[in-house]
């Protein structure tokens, strides 16, 4: 794909999971419409790949020494940018810190995928996390919770700059 056309199709992925976000919302269209029109895909693609990784399907990581550091097999073939991550249940107590999180990646084809991240935190910070993600599919299911609209957009304006500077600013080619 060239730059033109993976940036069209970065914007209608984005528009369509603002789309089923906000009749799920129970947002009107004409509401649905401004939202997303309001959005800056000028920077956008830049500022997602510069922050793209590979996703694992099960890792550990820590800050402690002699802390194991494992990946497992990759949860996609290809590496992937976090558009919004948000916990549907979380268990805590002095030391350990247990959640379910909901997530949305866009991947390098800059198609959607909706993962389920169980994540432990041991310790302070980042002692030591284990994480296990298993991918759900293209759509949320109807029995997860959804992101408001609103948030979603705000989450996805934060990632972005406001402007260009080529000091800060990696330009990617496809």
């Amino acid at each position: 794909m060239n730059t033109t056309t993976t940036i069209e199709k970065m914007i209608d992925s984005i528009a369509a999971v603002c789309i089923n976000l906000g009749l799920r919302g129970g947002y009107t269209p004409e509401e649905i419409a401004d939202l997303v029109c309001d959005i800056e895909f000028a920077h956008m693609y830049d500022a997602l790949r510069d922050r793209a990784e590979t996703v694992y399907a099960y890792s550990t990581d820590g800050d402690r020494s002699m802390t194991l550091k494992y990946r497992s097999r990759k949860l996609f073939d290809r590496e992937a940018m976090l558009l919004w991550r948000e916990p549907v249940v979380c268990v805590d107590d002095t030391e350990v810190a247990s959640s379910r999180y909901l997530e949305l990646w866009l991947l390098e084809d800059m198609s959607v995928a909706v993962v389920s991240c169980v994540q432990i935190v041991y310790g302070d910070g980042n002692d030591y996390i284990t994480e296990y993600r298993e991918y759900k599919g293209e759509e949320i299911p109807f029995s997860e919770p959804v992101p408001d609209l609103l948030d979603f957009v705000d989450r996805l304006e934060s990632l972005c700059p406001d402007e260009y500077h080529p000091d800060e600013v990696v330009i990617y080619e496809t």
